[in-house]
């Protein structure tokens, strides 16, 4: 005879209580919210539910149905001058305090089909308040923005986004750009913004044609152990956006997997600095971006003058690994010659490993030497010429450098016309030999005949040591 086992009726409210607690927190877009999904109605209040409701509640789990949500609502405000006009986001769309949200979409024969989709017609730029036209008043008081479609604040964490298509709809959108000769402000357009939140992952993203950028991150500066990370993107694609198909600019421990970057300034709207990943510091404590990492991830064509990839300012173990970084092909009156842009940066311990490079490998730091203890390498790599399609000028080598870069067991494919690699510091007053430059068990070949040049130490500066 089995034993009788009693268990206390406060046990069975306990856990029933529990589980009624557990499905009362996964919501529907639609089902709760109002969202109607019909790819014509305007989803931008019921997504402002889902923003208020999260934000009361702190957590949660959201679940986006199969639909097309147009989003991306527009208010007319009026400066302090009464003389103004510009438009804003109409509803909030910034998440805070949160700890464990789920914000899921749906798949449908594994393709994505949860979608929004930003209004037709909205007002982004500079406008002549009377006219409706561009107007000469570049400044934050008479822009319009249509705001980003969801932001983590500073205090948010543990939260992941997954299967969502976000298009910011730019090609309808009444884009009025800053006057010529004339620079205005960033305006927010953006897809997902993360601001120091923590643990945050972003999986199977589609964000594409925002005037900015599809994301921007922003990590807590606290240097995590290895394998750990603040932010991860997995499987995230992010294309035809204005300015950056991803921005990093504050932070450390940012993983990026199996992603790709693409098309950043072709779609319409083009903002500098234009590049697919743009690792840029912004960080006015002086921390350097750092302990990060992008592996498996394919960063293309780009219309931009900044390079595919762009790094500028101060970083620390920034590293890419089984990376496509291609410039794309050249174009006549373009500048879309780099692979790699280092802009005014220390650039502490930068690598490459089992990377495909196509167009200029440019780095850079006038009036400055690098970090005494930082280098960039570049090992297993191949780089390949992607300016044939112009006159190259001379004074643009393939691999233009200012101090301490390595490169262990690289292949290169060198256009003829082009002068393989030029190594210098810029002064004040002279161009003069820089330090540290090596190659080890590296091949030179020529892009045409693919075979190896033989006299490759006459297009070189004479610093140049190859081992």
């Amino acid at each position: 005879m089995r034993p009788i086992i009693i268990i206390p009726i406060a046990m069975v409210l306990l856990e029933l209580l529990s589980t009624l607690a557990i499905s009362s927190s996964i919501k529907n877009f639609k089902k709760d919210f109002g969202a109607k999904g019909d790819g014509i109605s305007d989803d931008s209040e019921a997504w402002s539910r889902v923003i208020t409701h999260y934000n009361l509640h702190k957590g949660g789990t959201l679940i986006v149905p199969e639909g097309i949500y147009r989003v991306g609502a527009q208010k007319t405000n009026w400066n302090s001058r009464k003389d103004v006009n510009y438009s804003s986001p109409k509803y909030n769309t910034t998440l805070s305090e949160i700890d464990g949200l789920l914000i899921q979409g749906t798949l449908k024969g594994g393709k994505i089909v949860s979608i929004f989709k930003y209004l037709s017609g909205i007002k982004y730029g500079f406008f002549n308040p009377d006219t409706g036209t561009q107007g000469l008043d570049v400044t934050l008081s008479s822009h319009a923005s249509p705001g980003t479609f969801l932001t983590l604040g500073w205090d948010c964490k543990n939260v992941i986004i997954k299967n969502l298509e976000l298009d910011g709809n730019f090609s309808e959108a009444n884009y009025k750009a800053a006057p010529k000769d004339m620079k205005g402000p960033d305006l927010t357009y953006s897809g997902i913004a993360s601001y120091m939140a923590r643990n945050v992952v972003i999986e199977n993203v589609y964000a594409h044609h925002f005037g900015l950028d599809g994301i921007y991150i922003q990590t807590p500066r606290e240097k995590l152990t290895p394998g750990k990370f603040h932010t991860t993107l997995s499987k995230v694609r992010s294309e035809y956006n204005g300015r950056q198909g991803l921005s990093f600019t504050v932070g450390s421990n940012l993983k990026v997997i199996n992603s790709s970057f693409k098309y950043t300034g072709m779609g319409g709207i083009r903002i500098s600095p234009c590049a697919n990943v743009d690792i840029e510091n912004h960080d006015n404590t002086g921390a350097p971006l750092a302990n990060s990492i992008f592996e498996n991830c394919i960063i293309s064509s780009n219309q931009g003058g900044s390079g595919s990839v762009n790094i500028a300012g101060k970083v620390d173990n920034i590293h890419f690994k089984n990376c496509v970084i291609d410039a794309g092909p050249k174009i006549k009156d373009t500048n879309r010659i780099y692979s790699v842009q280092m802009n005014f940066s220390p650039s502490r311990n930068v690598s490459f490993d089992n990377c495909k490079l196509t167009g200029v490998f440019l780095m850079y730091q006038p009036g400055k030497k690098m970090d005494d203890d930082g280098f960039t390498l570049l090992k297993n790599c191949t780089i390949t010429d992607n300016n044939v399609s112009n006159d190259i000028p001379e004074t643009q080598p393939l691999i233009d450098v200012y101090d301490q870069i390595k490169f262990d067991n690289c292949t290169f494919f060198v256009s003829p016309k082009r002068k393989f690699i030029r190594s210098s510091t810029f002064s004040k007053t002279e161009l003069s030999d820089a330090e540290d430059v090596t190659f080890k068990n590296c091949k030179v070949m020529n892009l045409k005949t693919r075979k190896t040049i033989p006299d490759i130490k006459a297009r070189v500066t004479s610093n140049i040591k190859f081992r």
